[in-house]
């Protein structure tokens, strides 16, 4: 499969969406509520993540990767969010590869260049936080070197309940 990878623009908001939301209805049913899941619109993730990229904050960086313009997936990153970290952490925020197209390498190429920033920014370790229920990418992250680092989160978003567990890679 040929495809290539780059910075994402406020342009591809819609494209981004759409994996975003197809792979959370898919990967997420019996983890998340599924009332929550099936609210979640194409729309109005876009207009979120156009607003996001055109704003993006220091440090940060979106990669989509994309065939002929489709987009097939797409990794975030940037300073490491919860401010606890030194200032050499960075976080890998979000990585989402569309259902079809999963175990391609896709999300392992989105990983390496949105690693591959962090560490061009200076950054010498990154954390990551993944639903402790959500197996499949718990063992990807593992197979990719992520070790858990015994930190853990509850948080409450719409009435849903995230119960996360935090990953941690010295760049």
């Amino acid at each position: 499969m040929e495809y290539s990878i780059r910075k994402a623009s406020d342009k591809d908001a819609h494209g981004i969406a759409k994996v975003h939301v197809e792979t959370w209805q898919s990967h997420y049913r019996g983890q998340i509520d599924d009332a929550y899941l099936d609210k979640l619109s194409v729309e109005k993730r876009a207009e979120r993540w156009k607003e996001k990229l055109k704003n993006q904050e220091p440090g940060t960086a979106l990669f989509i990767a994309e065939d002929n313009g489709e987009i097939l997936g797409f990794c975030g990153v940037g300073p490491a969010k919860d401010g606890k970290g030194a200032n050499n952490t960075g976080e890998l925020y979000a990585i989402y590869v569309a259902q079809d197209r999963q175990g391609k390498g896709i999300g392992s190429d989105l990983m390496k260049t949105g690693l591959d920033h962090l560490r061009k920014e200076g950054f010498k370790k990154a954390v990551l936080w993944v639903l402790r229920t959500n197996m499949p990418s718990i063992k990807f992250y593992e197979s990719k070197g992520w070790e858990a680092n015994g930190k853990e989160k509850t948080e409450k978003k719409d009435n849903v309940i995230f119960d996360e567990i935090g990953y941690s890679i010295e760049l």
